[in-house]
């Protein structure tokens, strides 16, 4: 489940991404939801029907857009839409280092016997495509 946060209009809508073009409006799946992924977070049961519910027509969705039609709600053409940083303001990032054995071996490091974890500052959350 990839979470990602759009801009539709003016306002920042949470979504989930099928793939780099297909995507699916939490709210328009399910309007009682809160609108933003902090309060999501406290319940992500939800969030994850929507995604299992509406997955399996990710196929059918990308014919439709490569058919130059609109795609029906609650799905959205992720190239018709301006991406935001997943989370906006989140209060904390916290990193795995070294997590994985390429990563490791490409730094000429050993594998470390426990996840190293750090923390980098929210402000370095960038949106899609922004350095």
């Amino acid at each position: 489940m990839k979470l990602i946060t759009y801009l539709q209009g003016a306002d920042p809508r949470p979504g989930l991404a099928l793939s780099a073009t297909v995507g699916i409006d939490v709210l328009a799946a399910n309007s009682s939801l809160p609108a933003n992924w902090h309060a999501l977070f406290g319940n992500l049961a939800p969030v994850r029907e929507i995604n299992e519910t509406h997955a399996s027509r990710l196929g059918e969705m990308e014919a439709l857009r490569l058919g130059g039609q609109r795609l029906p709600l609650p799905f959205v053409d992720l190239t018709q839409v301006t991406l935001l940083a997943p989370v906006i303001l989140p209060s904390k990032i916290i990193c795995v280092g070294l997590n994985y054995r390429d990563h490791a071996e490409e730094q000429n490091k050993p594998l470390p016997p426990r996840p190293m974890l750090f923390s980098k500052a929210s402000t370095c959350l960038q949106a899609p495509g922004l350095p």
